[in-house]
């Protein structure tokens, strides 16, 4: 293997998705094939739930994916089997759909191959489905199969209201409007890639990651190097062994060139 890397992870939004242009950049996948047509095994690495990498299409981009770490390491998944797949006890969840249909606001549940909404589109979901440019799921009632966690779509300001009401959960917003629902599990996107890492027998300091924002910089600890886009979180940016330049200018594809192909 001429690769200096074996094995390369990858953020979807703001790494290989763009916002600025709303598209996959073209120079980052090809790169991507190129490095698995010499040896390399490509990963992604995302807080997207597995259900939400396939509609948005992460799975159809030409490139057959060695694994996936999802739902920032809460779903980690190779060789078609699940090697971590995070469950919340239904009693749990049924009381957490039940704060917030009394409350007014709305949530996307996330299970392994599928998702869908609480209730129909609302002001805060318009608010959430505005900013992402994802598929909104069907609407569907709460049963009791466990999910692998939820999106609270709502306001910030709802936060001590489910942290007091549902202590035994976790609430991360990332956004106004939207915020990871989870066990405190201890997951993160470092904890996923080492499992894939171990999985296919590769050492750390055979592995790069690309990412923009914070919860990439969990990968750090488990990769060689981690690669910062310029384009994304400035706390990510300063946790970073390497800033690239932006996506859109095709930053990724520039530094694999660099550092993972040989020359």
């Amino acid at each position: 293997m001429s690769l200096h890397y074996e094995a390369a992870f990858f953020d979807i939004d703001g790494t290989l998705f763009s916002y600025k242009s709303y598209r996959y950049i073209p120079s980052a996948l090809a790169a991507i094939k190129r490095f698995q047509e010499e040896g390399g095994k490509a990963f992604i690495s995302t807080a997207r739930c597995y259900a939400l990498v396939k509609s948005f299409g992460t799975l159809n981009l030409g490139i057959r994916w060695d694994g996936v770490c999802a739902f920032e390491g809460g779903v980690v998944l190779a060789d078609h089997q699940f090697l971590r797949n995070d469950r919340v006890p239904p009693s749990l969840m049924k009381r957490f759909c039940d704060l917030v249909i009394k409350e007014g606001y709305n949530a996307e549940l996330l299970y392994p191959t599928t998702r869908y909404l609480l209730r129909p589109m609302e002001k805060w979901a318009k608010a959430y489905y505005s900013f992402f440019v994802d598929p909104v799921p069907s609407v569907r009632k709460y049963t009791d199969v466990p999910a692998n966690g939820a999106i609270l779509i709502g306001p910030e300001s709802a936060r001590a209201t489910f942290e007091k009401a549902i202590p035994e959960l976790e609430f991360n917003w990332f956004i106004d409007a939207g915020a990871d629902v989870s066990m405190p599990s201890g997951r993160d996107k470092g904890a996923g890639v080492s499992l894939l890492l171990k999985h296919f027998g590769i050492p750390k300091e055979k592995a790069i990651a690309f990412g923009d924002s914070v919860p990439d910089v969990e990968m750090k600890k488990a990769v060689d190097k981690l690669v910062i886009v310029a384009n994304g979180r400035e706390e990510a940016k300063q946790a970073a062994d390497l800033i690239c330049p932006e996506i859109d200018e095709d930053g990724i594809a520039k530094t694999m060139d660099e550092l993972v192909f040989s020359h």
